[in-house]
């Protein structure tokens, strides 16, 4: 059966000005300046191919030669930022311009680590079977396909027709599985000495399962590499990515699973959550994987603080910092205050990703433009029963404007208006129709039920909110004319979304009742309280009355 190199066959989604194709490892990061990005349907795929390949085997091949350190400043990491290439030794790095291209040199004298099958296959353990030899479909590595217990709603295949990936495809998987993979029990190793009764318990989640991902994008596939690269004193001298391990864990059977804190960024970005074995078999068109092998893998005892794909918020509990989780059914934009406060003192929102603190000192310091046109791609996962099944994902990508990443700025200023209105506005609504619901003889919805007119509204404010940020990206200075933009289409929403729910309100409800001996409750005294609520919230309109408010929005 012939091979698969990651690094010379092409696996890698990307997207150029011609449209996407697949390149290998080594065309990826030489090439970089020259894609716009990567090109894949699932964004939990992206995310754990920028994660656990493109970053550490960029540091890696650049930064851990003896004599190079990442950046120390602003002026060094400009250097790299202006360059044309990945694949060049920085100024200030000993090595000099008599070696040969970092990247170029670095993946050749590696290459076997990145064989998809073999004798050390990436990602994975070599020989790893369970006591009895069993296999499980691929589609166990598939978070959208149905297998055991876990089955998606819309899913197209049961787990009887598993599908058929091809080798970079099922790479791809096992690199999303190490990321997010569900937690509860697992097959055991025939070697693991954890086992009873064939199986493993106690397994966590993926590590990025636990936390609200938040990932920084660029203009081109080489600018969100770089927009990575933290300012730093240097890399961990025992910091190694996951396919360099075997040089200091040269006694651990490889199939044996730790409970351990990172080494360091490395060693966090390529973590081994599970340990999985391809099963390849020929086919027609070339290697296909219909079967797999997957138990424990290592398990951290908390997120650490080096994790730089996360926002931060003080746990009410413990006081300790925990990562903020983005939620279900909600636009990123309404949960992006933590994102945006990235300028290093506690906020009342929390605390931005390492990366985002990073870009805002690149801004600060005059390296990034004001108005670069950053986005950041928002990612989560749902789980559900024991964390053993996924009921969502979460995605979302938002335009993010550098210059709000000041908390004392006047974009952060706005973005923060522009969050906390629309946020008032939908608890203005519900009340509206638990109010109206009481004038007419009903009963107020629980507050985890039924259909609330104030989530209706906030999926029709996602188009203003969102037109609100990118004009703040292309213009960060002209706060005030954008914040007239957005109040207009505010007041617009709400009332188009009130005046049908007043419309339908029954005759009874104009007449009212009295509810637990209160004030009766009308139809007009419903309206008189949304229209002080909005006027409250986004300030007095042209025309107070219904239909004017309406034209004045």
């Amino acid at each position: 059966m012939s091979g698969f190199n990651l690094v010379i066959d092409p696996w890698i989604p990307v997207l150029t000005e011609q449209g996407p194709t697949e390149v290998s490892l080594s065309e990826c990061l030489i090439g970089a300046p020259g894609y716009l990005g990567l090109a894949l349907d699932s964004p939990l795929e992206a995310v754990a191919l920028l994660r656990q390949v493109l970053l550490p085997a960029y540091l890696d091949a650049v930064f851990q030669e003896p004599g190079c350190d990442p950046p120390a400043d602003a002026e060094q990491w400009a250097e790299l930022w202006s360059a044309e290439t990945l694949d060049r030794w920085p100024s200030w790095c000993s090595p000099g311009s008599a070696m040969p291209p970092p990247i170029t040199s670095y993946l050749e004298r590696y290459r076997d680590r990145f064989e998809v099958f073999g004798e050390s296959p990436f990602a994975q353990v070599a020989g790893l079977r369970t006591a009895n030899d069993a296999t499980k479909p691929v589609s166990l590595l598939l978070a959208s396909a149905a297998t055991g217990n876990n089955v998606p709603l819309f899913s197209a295949r049961t787990e009887a027709e598993a599908p058929a990936l091809s080798a970079g495809a099922a790479i791809r998987a096992v690199l999303a599985t190490h990321c997010w993979d569900t937690a509860g029990i697992k097959s055991g190793a025939a070697d693991d000495p954890a086992v009873k009764a064939g199986k493993t318990t106690g397994n966590q989640v993926g590590p990025l399962g636990s936390i609200g991902v938040v990932v920084p994008l660029g203009r081109t596939l080489a600018e969100t590499i770089l927009l990575h690269l933290r300012c730093t004193s240097g890399l961990e001298p025992e910091d190694r990515p996951q396919w360099r391990r075997d040089e200091i864990e040269q006694s651990k059977p490889p199939s044996a699973w730790q409970v351990r804190d990172p080494q360091g960024l490395l060693d966090l970005l390529t973590w081994q959550a599970r340990r999985i074995r391809l099963v390849p078999e020929q086919s027609p068109e070339g290697i296909r994987v219909r079967q797999v092998v997957l138990s424990a893998g290592d398990r951290m005892h908390s997120t650490p603080q080096i994790e730089p794909h996360c926002a931060w918020r003080t746990s009410k509990q413990t006081k300790h910092q925990v990562p903020v989780r983005h939620s279900a059914g909600q636009a990123a934009w309404r949960g992006m205050l933590p994102m945006l406060s990235a300028s290093g003192r506690p906020t009342a929102y929390g605390s931005s990703s390492r990366t985002l603190v990073h870009i805002r000192d690149m801004q600060y310091r005059d390296v990034l433009p004001a108005d670069y046109p950053l986005r950041v791609l928002c990612v989560g996962m749902t789980y559900g029963t024991q964390n053993a099944v996924v009921e969502d994902v979460v995605t979302d990508l938002l335009p993010v404007p550098v210059a709000a990443l000041d908390d004392s700025s006047d974009a952060y200023q706005l973005i923060e208006e522009i969050v906390q209105q629309a946020e008032e506005l939908r608890q203005a609504l519900n009340r509206l129709g638990d109010d109206l619901r009481a004038a007419a003889g009903g009963e107020r919805l629980p507050w985890d039920r039924g259909h609330r007119m104030g989530d209706q509204m906030m999926h029709d404010l996602n188009r203003p909110a969102r037109e609100a940020l990118s004009a703040l990206q292309h213009n960060p200075s002209d706060t005030e004319d954008i914040r007239e933009v957005w109040l207009r289409a505010a007041r617009k929403v709400a009332w188009e979304t009130a005046e049908p729910l007043l419309d339908r309100t029954p005759p009874q409800a104009f007449l009212g009742r009295v509810v637990k001996n209160q004030h009766p409750q009308r139809t007009a005294t419903a309206e008189l309280w949304f229209v002080s609520a909005v006027t409250k919230v986004l300030g007095r309109p042209e025309r107070e009355t219904r239909s004017g408010g309406a034209q004045a929005r």
